[in-house]
């Protein structure tokens, strides 16, 4: 059993986080080697480190992190203010999911092959992660990019699903991120070649890859993944694909243009990577019932309800480029009381009772 208590965080003045060790039953694993991280080069690597340690020692105490506790630590690391733009969120949102990423990379080896046993370690990692802060700011590239990271539990899902476990598994995770996914599978044993266009993402995935024993200089490419399998070398190949690619949009490239085939596409690629015999597990968009094609585009469909007096309303719908995109078979521009209605009663219930409790 693990403790369930967390602890509201406290800093001393020299920035050590005080805690009581956590009873837990992960141990760390044989392959993985004692916390022997080798410095990175480059001065933000260097306090992207040195915040996910924080993050990692906070965890390892079972101490809630709240957002403005993220941010202290931040500045310490960073030697500067968010308001002084000496990091950006994403900065510390990132290090703070490779500071969990160590702790489970130390701490949880290979999932139980038991359903039950797999349930209830996944539960701690769970519980783990709600002691970091929600990640509530976005950034221009996190849009851009989709750098939108795998849940750590239900990256632990994925490799559990995978089979992955076998030490001489070579897995191969083609949009890494900050390494949710490779998590898992180092712990387990395995080989992984990791890929990561964003240079800030892969100098801490780098940080993992060596954490676990591995070289990052072989096993970390920096390439776009649209077109990976032209790009690696013939020598990288897979038994394991693990992989949680953008939904629908590409390096960057599509401007405000959303497509989603691009994870497929991703797909496309590795697959071409996957020896025979071996296992895909990825997460990608759930194609509507009786629908097999992939080929529509979202135009970036907004609306704005605009109250105009006590039971009128007129809600605007538009796209990208401004032009009038109507989800109703009547002119919504135009004051309607149903208008009203929807904004007063049926789309805060919506809200509150159906997205919020995982219903709608």
């Amino acid at each position: 059993m693990w403790s369930q208590e967390s602890k509201t965080l406290r800093r001393d003045a020299d920035g050590a986080t005080p805690g009581d060790t956590p009873s837990s039953s992960f141990h760390e694993p044989d392959h993985v080697r004692s916390h022997m991280i080798s410095a990175p080069t480059t001065p933000g690597a260097t306090a992207s480190l040195s915040l996910a340690q924080a993050v990692e020692r906070s965890l390892t105490g079972s101490q809630l992190l709240s957002a403005a506790d993220l941010f202290a630590f931040a500045a310490d690391a960073y030697g500067g203010t968010l308001a002084e733009a000496a990091f950006t969120p994403r900065d510390a949102y990132d290090a703070a999911e490779l500071g969990l990423h160590l702790h489970l990379l130390h701490t949880i080896g290979r999932l139980p092959a038991e359903p039950d046993a797999a349930r209830d370690t996944l539960a701690e990692v769970e519980r783990l992660s709600a002691l970091l802060p929600s990640q509530t700011r976005r950034t221009a590239e996190q849009n851009d990019y989709q750098q939108f990271s795998t849940p750590a539990a239900y990256a632990g899902l994925c490799a559990w699903v995978s089979g992955v476990g076998a030490r001489g598994d070579r897995v191969l995770e083609p949009s890494a991120g900050t390494g949710a996914l490779c998590t898992f599978a180092l712990a387990s044993g395995a080989t992984v070649h990791a890929n990561e266009l964003s240079d800030r993402r892969a100098d801490l995935l780098a940080v993992l890859l060596e954490e676990a024993g591995q070289d990052p200089d072989q096993t970390l490419t920096r390439e776009n993944a649209d077109h990976l399998d032209a790009i690696l070398p013939p020598s990288v190949r897979a038994d394991v694909v693990l992989l949680n690619p953008p939904f629908s949009q590409t390096a960057g490239r599509l401007g405000r243009r959303r497509v989603v085939t691009v994870g497929t596409d991703h797909v496309l690629q590795t697959l071409r990577r996957l020896d025979p015999g071996g296992r895909l597990v990825a997460v990608l968009l759930a194609v509507r019932a009786g629908r097999t094609d992939l080929s529509d585009d979202y135009h970036g469909y907004a609306s704005c309800p605009l109250v105009t007096g006590y039971g009128r309303l007129i809600l605007a719908e538009f796209d990208y480029d401004g032009n009038v995109d109507s989800s109703f078979p009547f002119d919504t521009s135009k004051e309607r009381y149903s208008m009203y209605v929807l904004k007063k009663d049926l789309l805060p219930n919506l809200y509150w009772h159906g997205m919020l409790q995982g219903r709608a």
